[in-house]
Protein backbone atom coordinates (compact mmCIF):
# COMPACT_ATOMS: atom_id res chain seq x y z
CA UNK A 1 0.00 0.00 0.00
CA UNK A 2 3.15 2.10 0.55
CA UNK A 3 4.61 1.88 -2.39
CA UNK A 4 2.00 2.29 -4.44
CA UNK A 5 1.58 5.55 -2.39
CA UNK A 6 4.93 6.24 -3.46
CA UNK A 7 4.35 5.62 -6.61
CA UNK A 8 0.95 7.98 -7.11
CA UNK A 9 2.76 10.59 -5.54
CA UNK A 10 5.52 9.95 -7.67
CA UNK A 11 3.41 10.17 -11.25
CA UNK A 12 1.74 13.28 -9.50
CA UNK A 13 5.16 15.21 -9.00
CA UNK A 14 6.28 14.22 -12.14
CA UNK A 15 2.88 15.42 -14.00
CA UNK A 16 2.99 18.68 -12.34
CA UNK A 17 6.74 18.89 -13.47
CA UNK A 18 5.63 18.81 -17.31
CA UNK A 19 2.13 20.57 -16.76
CA UNK A 20 3.73 23.90 -15.50
CA UNK A 21 6.00 24.52 -17.98
CA UNK A 22 3.54 23.78 -20.42
CA UNK A 23 1.19 26.15 -19.36
CA UNK A 24 3.79 28.87 -18.71
CA UNK A 25 4.54 28.34 -22.30
CA UNK A 26 0.98 28.90 -23.24
CA UNK A 27 1.02 31.75 -21.27
CA UNK A 28 3.17 33.04 -23.42
CA UNK A 29 2.16 32.24 -26.64
CA UNK A 30 -0.97 33.70 -25.92
CA UNK A 31 0.44 37.05 -24.52
CA UNK A 32 2.44 37.45 -27.58
CA UNK A 33 -0.11 36.49 -30.03
CA UNK A 34 -2.31 39.52 -28.30
CA UNK A 35 -5.54 37.51 -28.71
CA UNK A 36 -6.12 38.42 -25.09
CA UNK A 37 -7.95 41.65 -24.95
CA UNK A 38 -7.25 44.26 -22.96
CA UNK A 39 -9.54 46.83 -23.22
CA UNK A 40 -11.09 48.08 -20.52
CA UNK A 41 -14.14 47.95 -21.97
CA UNK A 42 -13.93 44.20 -22.36
CA UNK A 43 -13.88 43.45 -18.30
CA UNK A 44 -12.35 39.86 -17.17
CA UNK A 45 -13.14 36.26 -17.89
CA UNK A 46 -15.30 36.33 -14.40
CA UNK A 47 -13.06 33.28 -13.86
CA UNK A 48 -9.71 35.64 -13.85
CA UNK A 49 -12.45 38.12 -11.70
CA UNK A 50 -13.01 35.91 -9.25
CA UNK A 51 -8.99 35.20 -9.07
CA UNK A 52 -8.31 38.76 -8.90
CA UNK A 53 -10.87 39.04 -6.18
CA UNK A 54 -10.06 36.66 -3.99
CA UNK A 55 -6.61 37.26 -4.16
CA UNK A 56 -6.64 40.88 -3.75
CA UNK A 57 -8.74 40.67 -0.48
CA UNK A 58 -6.47 37.58 0.87
CA UNK A 59 -3.51 39.68 0.26
CA UNK A 60 -4.59 43.04 2.06
CA UNK A 61 -6.15 40.65 4.81
CA UNK A 62 -2.38 38.99 5.18
CA UNK A 63 -0.92 42.43 5.30
CA UNK A 64 -3.53 44.19 7.87
CA UNK A 65 -2.05 41.62 10.59
CA UNK A 66 -0.53 43.58 13.70
CA UNK A 67 -1.80 46.75 12.65
CA UNK A 68 -2.73 48.83 15.71
CA UNK A 69 -5.76 50.70 15.42
CA UNK A 70 -5.56 54.12 17.37
CA UNK A 71 -9.10 55.66 18.48
CA UNK A 72 -10.82 56.64 15.36
CA UNK A 73 -13.82 58.18 17.27
CA UNK A 74 -11.63 61.49 17.51
CA UNK A 75 -13.76 65.02 16.07
CA UNK A 76 -10.57 65.84 15.00
CA UNK A 77 -8.91 62.84 12.99
CA UNK A 78 -12.33 62.84 11.06
CA UNK A 79 -12.55 66.64 10.23
CA UNK A 80 -9.29 66.64 9.13
CA UNK A 81 -9.96 63.14 7.33
CA UNK A 82 -13.43 64.71 5.55
CA UNK A 83 -11.33 67.60 4.06
CA UNK A 84 -8.69 65.67 2.13
CA UNK A 85 -11.58 62.68 1.60
CA UNK A 86 -13.65 65.41 -0.70
CA UNK A 87 -11.38 66.60 -2.54
CA UNK A 88 -8.97 63.55 -3.08
CA UNK A 89 -10.81 60.52 -2.81
CA UNK A 90 -14.93 61.26 -3.42
CA UNK A 91 -14.34 61.98 -7.56
CA UNK A 92 -13.61 58.02 -8.37
CA UNK A 93 -15.93 56.60 -5.04
CA UNK A 94 -18.17 58.76 -4.78
CA UNK A 95 -19.77 60.17 -1.68
CA UNK A 96 -23.58 60.87 0.46
CA UNK A 97 -23.39 64.26 -1.48
CA UNK A 98 -22.40 63.32 -5.00
CA UNK A 99 -21.99 59.83 -7.07
CA UNK A 100 -18.46 59.07 -8.30
CA UNK A 101 -17.35 60.73 -11.96
CA UNK A 102 -18.44 58.57 -14.77
CA UNK A 103 -14.82 58.51 -16.67
CA UNK A 104 -13.66 56.95 -12.97
CA UNK A 105 -16.33 54.03 -13.19
CA UNK A 106 -14.97 53.16 -16.07
CA UNK A 107 -11.84 52.02 -14.62
CA UNK A 108 -11.13 48.47 -14.30
CA UNK A 109 -12.39 47.13 -12.03
CA UNK A 110 -14.03 50.31 -11.33
CA UNK A 111 -13.35 52.12 -7.54
CA UNK A 112 -15.80 51.18 -4.97
CA UNK A 113 -18.89 53.10 -3.80
CA UNK A 114 -16.90 54.04 -0.45
CA UNK A 115 -19.95 55.72 1.60
CA UNK A 116 -21.85 52.00 1.87
CA UNK A 117 -19.10 49.32 1.31
CA UNK A 118 -16.19 50.75 3.21
CA UNK A 119 -17.55 48.36 6.02
CA UNK A 120 -16.68 45.29 4.10
CA UNK A 121 -13.05 46.05 5.30
CA UNK A 122 -11.88 46.05 9.02
CA UNK A 123 -10.23 49.62 9.85
CA UNK A 124 -6.51 48.16 9.99
CA UNK A 125 -7.48 46.75 6.12
CA UNK A 126 -8.87 50.36 5.35
CA UNK A 127 -5.40 51.57 6.49
CA UNK A 128 -3.23 49.56 4.82
CA UNK A 129 -5.18 49.63 1.18
CA UNK A 130 -5.28 53.62 1.77
CA UNK A 131 -1.41 53.86 2.72
CA UNK A 132 0.08 51.25 -0.05
CA UNK A 133 -3.02 51.24 -2.69
CA UNK A 134 -3.71 48.43 -4.72
CA UNK A 135 -1.52 47.20 -7.86
CA UNK A 136 -3.43 47.08 -10.96
CA UNK A 137 -6.22 48.95 -9.60
CA UNK A 138 -5.71 52.64 -10.13
CA UNK A 139 -5.78 53.32 -6.41
CA UNK A 140 -2.75 54.44 -5.90
CA UNK A 141 -0.65 54.70 -2.32
CA UNK A 142 -0.32 57.90 -0.60
CA UNK A 143 2.22 59.92 -1.19
CA UNK A 144 3.65 60.69 1.63
CA UNK A 145 3.71 57.40 2.98
CA UNK A 146 5.74 57.80 6.27
CA UNK A 147 2.51 59.50 7.06
CA UNK A 148 0.60 56.99 8.83
CA UNK A 149 -1.40 60.32 10.59
CA UNK A 150 -2.70 61.40 8.12
CA UNK A 151 -4.32 57.99 6.68
CA UNK A 152 -5.71 57.50 9.73
CA UNK A 153 -7.94 60.72 9.60
CA UNK A 154 -8.84 59.53 6.01
CA UNK A 155 -9.86 55.97 8.03
CA UNK A 156 -11.58 57.74 11.15
CA UNK A 157 -13.52 59.41 7.97
CA UNK A 158 -14.76 56.52 6.19
CA UNK A 159 -15.53 54.69 9.56
CA UNK A 160 -17.97 57.34 10.04
CA UNK A 161 -19.23 58.50 6.51
CA UNK A 162 -21.99 55.76 5.91
CA UNK A 163 -23.97 57.01 8.81
CA UNK A 164 -23.63 60.34 7.04
CA UNK A 165 -26.30 62.04 4.77
CA UNK A 166 -25.94 64.50 1.86
CA UNK A 167 -26.39 67.46 4.43
CA UNK A 168 -24.13 65.32 7.03
CA UNK A 169 -21.57 65.09 4.63
CA UNK A 170 -21.45 68.48 3.08
CA UNK A 171 -21.61 70.36 6.81
CA UNK A 172 -18.28 68.04 7.74
CA UNK A 173 -16.83 68.03 4.29
CA UNK A 174 -17.66 70.48 2.06
CA UNK A 175 -16.69 73.78 4.28
CA UNK A 176 -16.76 77.18 2.66
CA UNK A 177 -15.80 80.18 4.31
CA UNK A 178 -17.36 83.83 2.74
CA UNK A 179 -15.00 85.75 1.13
CA UNK A 180 -12.25 83.38 0.29
CA UNK A 181 -10.16 83.75 -2.70
CA UNK A 182 -10.64 81.32 -5.00
CA UNK A 183 -6.97 80.24 -5.01
CA UNK A 184 -6.99 79.41 -0.90
CA UNK A 185 -10.75 77.73 -1.16
CA UNK A 186 -9.28 74.40 -0.80
CA UNK A 187 -7.07 76.03 2.24
CA UNK A 188 -10.05 76.90 3.94
CA UNK A 189 -11.75 73.43 4.28
CA UNK A 190 -9.15 72.51 6.42
CA UNK A 191 -7.52 76.10 7.92
CA UNK A 192 -10.27 78.00 8.26
CA UNK A 193 -9.86 81.48 6.65
CA UNK A 194 -11.75 85.01 7.30
CA UNK A 195 -13.17 85.37 11.24
CA UNK A 196 -12.93 80.86 11.39
CA UNK A 197 -10.85 79.66 12.99
CA UNK A 198 -9.82 75.71 12.21
CA UNK A 199 -11.91 73.25 12.59
CA UNK A 200 -9.48 70.27 13.32
CA UNK A 201 -7.03 70.67 16.72
CA UNK A 202 -4.58 68.76 14.00
CA UNK A 203 -3.67 71.84 11.84
CA UNK A 204 -2.10 74.54 12.11
CA UNK A 205 -4.04 78.08 12.45
CA UNK A 206 -2.51 80.10 8.95
CA UNK A 207 -4.24 83.79 10.11
CA UNK A 208 -1.50 86.39 10.45
CA UNK A 209 1.41 84.03 9.64
CA UNK A 210 4.21 85.65 7.46
CA UNK A 211 3.58 85.80 3.99
CA UNK A 212 7.26 84.93 3.25
CA UNK A 213 6.77 81.82 5.69
CA UNK A 214 3.18 80.81 4.09
CA UNK A 215 4.87 81.06 0.45
CA UNK A 216 7.85 79.00 1.73
CA UNK A 217 5.97 76.43 3.25
CA UNK A 218 3.82 75.62 0.32
CA UNK A 219 6.52 75.34 -2.20
CA UNK A 220 7.98 72.74 -0.03
CA UNK A 221 4.75 71.00 0.14
CA UNK A 222 4.73 71.17 -3.90
CA UNK A 223 7.88 69.88 -3.99
CA UNK A 224 7.50 67.66 -1.45
CA UNK A 225 10.25 68.68 0.54
CA UNK A 226 7.43 68.83 3.29
CA UNK A 227 6.43 65.54 3.30
CA UNK A 228 2.29 65.53 3.53
CA UNK A 229 0.06 63.58 1.51
CA UNK A 230 -3.12 66.09 2.44
CA UNK A 231 -0.72 69.00 1.51
CA UNK A 232 1.09 68.19 -1.18
CA UNK A 233 -1.81 67.90 -4.05
CA UNK A 234 -3.26 71.08 -2.97
CA UNK A 235 0.06 73.23 -3.17
CA UNK A 236 1.02 71.17 -6.40
CA UNK A 237 -2.39 72.87 -8.11
CA UNK A 238 -1.24 76.64 -6.97
CA UNK A 239 0.62 78.16 -9.78
CA UNK A 240 3.24 80.54 -8.43
CA UNK A 241 1.30 83.69 -7.94
CA UNK A 242 -1.84 81.67 -6.36
CA UNK A 243 0.53 80.44 -3.67
CA UNK A 244 1.39 84.57 -2.90
CA UNK A 245 -2.05 85.25 -3.18
CA UNK A 246 -2.71 82.44 -0.45
CA UNK A 247 0.35 83.61 1.73
CA UNK A 248 -1.09 86.97 1.47
CA UNK A 249 -4.54 86.36 2.46
CA UNK A 250 -3.93 84.42 5.68
CA UNK A 251 -1.34 86.73 6.35
CA UNK A 252 -3.49 89.53 6.29
CA UNK A 253 -6.00 88.01 8.57
CA UNK A 254 -6.57 88.52 12.45
CA UNK A 255 -5.64 86.08 14.43
CA UNK A 256 -8.30 84.00 16.32
CA UNK A 257 -9.24 84.50 19.28
CA UNK A 258 -7.20 82.74 23.09
CA UNK A 259 -7.82 79.51 23.67
CA UNK A 260 -7.86 77.98 26.97
CA UNK A 261 -4.89 75.63 27.20
CA UNK A 262 -6.37 73.11 29.84
CA UNK A 263 -2.66 72.75 30.96
CA UNK A 264 -1.95 72.53 34.71
CA UNK A 265 -0.06 75.97 36.13
CA UNK A 266 3.01 73.86 37.01
CA UNK A 267 3.27 72.79 33.45
CA UNK A 268 2.32 75.79 32.16
CA UNK A 269 5.36 77.18 34.03
CA UNK A 270 7.38 74.52 32.31
CA UNK A 271 6.48 75.25 28.84
CA UNK A 272 6.89 78.92 29.39
CA UNK A 273 10.82 78.65 30.61
CA UNK A 274 11.05 76.55 27.48
CA UNK A 275 9.54 79.43 25.05
CA UNK A 276 11.39 82.36 26.71
CA UNK A 277 14.45 80.57 28.28
CA UNK A 278 15.19 77.17 25.71
CA UNK A 279 17.06 74.71 27.91
CA UNK A 280 20.54 75.04 28.18
CA UNK A 281 21.62 71.90 29.22
CA UNK A 282 20.07 70.58 26.35
CA UNK A 283 21.71 72.68 23.87
CA UNK A 284 18.09 73.80 23.09
CA UNK A 285 17.51 77.40 22.58
CA UNK A 286 14.16 79.51 23.53
CA UNK A 287 11.60 79.56 20.72
CA UNK A 288 10.47 82.68 21.03
CA UNK A 289 13.94 83.29 19.63
CA UNK A 290 12.73 82.24 16.25
CA UNK A 291 8.99 82.19 16.42
CA UNK A 292 8.18 85.20 18.57
CA UNK A 293 6.28 88.27 17.16
CA UNK A 294 9.26 90.15 16.37
CA UNK A 295 11.61 87.18 14.53
CA UNK A 296 12.32 86.58 10.95
CA UNK A 297 9.50 86.40 8.78
CA UNK A 298 10.66 82.79 7.53
CA UNK A 299 9.48 81.44 10.66
CA UNK A 300 6.05 80.58 12.02
CA UNK A 301 4.17 81.92 15.27
CA UNK A 302 3.45 79.61 17.51
CA UNK A 303 1.07 81.98 20.05
CA UNK A 304 -2.45 80.12 19.77
CA UNK A 305 -1.90 77.60 17.82
CA UNK A 306 -3.03 73.89 18.20
CA UNK A 307 -1.34 72.08 21.14
CA UNK A 308 -2.07 68.91 19.51
CA UNK A 309 -0.76 69.84 16.09
CA UNK A 310 2.37 71.37 17.73
CA UNK A 311 3.01 67.96 19.84
CA UNK A 312 2.65 66.03 16.66
CA UNK A 313 4.79 68.14 15.00
CA UNK A 314 7.71 67.65 17.48
CA UNK A 315 7.35 64.20 17.75
CA UNK A 316 7.15 63.85 13.76
CA UNK A 317 10.37 65.65 13.76
CA UNK A 318 12.15 63.12 16.40
CA UNK A 319 10.94 60.13 13.98
CA UNK A 320 13.81 59.04 12.03
CA UNK A 321 12.98 60.39 8.55
CA UNK A 322 15.31 62.51 6.50
CA UNK A 323 14.86 66.41 6.38
CA UNK A 324 14.08 67.76 3.39
CA UNK A 325 13.27 71.40 4.19
CA UNK A 326 15.90 73.91 5.59
CA UNK A 327 13.24 74.49 8.31
CA UNK A 328 13.36 70.73 9.01
CA UNK A 329 16.81 70.20 9.11
CA UNK A 330 17.28 73.43 11.78
CA UNK A 331 14.13 71.76 13.96
CA UNK A 332 14.61 68.02 13.97
CA UNK A 333 17.81 67.88 16.24
CA UNK A 334 16.47 70.08 18.46
CA UNK A 335 13.24 68.23 18.54
CA UNK A 336 15.30 64.94 19.24
CA UNK A 337 16.38 66.61 22.27
CA UNK A 338 12.96 67.14 23.93
CA UNK A 339 11.34 64.52 26.25
CA UNK A 340 7.40 63.54 26.04
CA UNK A 341 6.61 66.04 28.87
CA UNK A 342 8.43 68.88 27.73
CA UNK A 343 6.96 68.42 24.39
CA UNK A 344 3.48 68.58 25.90
CA UNK A 345 4.34 71.35 27.85
CA UNK A 346 5.50 74.07 25.85
CA UNK A 347 2.83 73.29 22.96
CA UNK A 348 0.28 73.33 25.53
CA UNK A 349 1.76 76.69 26.69
CA UNK A 350 2.03 78.24 23.12
CA UNK A 351 -1.65 77.70 22.71
CA UNK A 352 -2.87 79.69 25.35
CA UNK A 353 -1.23 82.65 23.93
CA UNK A 354 -3.27 85.33 22.38
CA UNK A 355 -0.49 86.42 19.83
CA UNK A 356 1.65 88.63 21.38
CA UNK A 357 4.41 85.93 22.43
CA UNK A 358 5.08 87.52 25.53
CA UNK A 359 2.78 86.68 28.27
CA UNK A 360 2.88 85.15 31.21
Amino acid sequence: MRAQRRFRGGRLVAGMAVALPALACIAVLVAWSGIYNVAASRGHFAVVEWFLAFGMRHSVATHAVGISVPRLDDAALVQLGAAHFDRGCAECHGSPASPADPIAQQMLPPPPGLAKSGSRWTEAELFWIVRNGIKYTGMPAWPAIERADEVWAVVAFLHVMPRLGRDGYAAIARRRVAGTPTAAEGCAACHGGGDEPPRSSLVPTLHAQPSKFLATALQDFAAGRRRSGIMQPVAAGLSLEAIDGVATYYSGLARPGRRPSGVATARAANGRKLAFEGLNEKGVPPCLACHGEQALPDYPRLAGQPARYLAARLQRWQQDVPARSPGEALMAPLARRLDATEIDDVAGYFEGLAGSGSQP
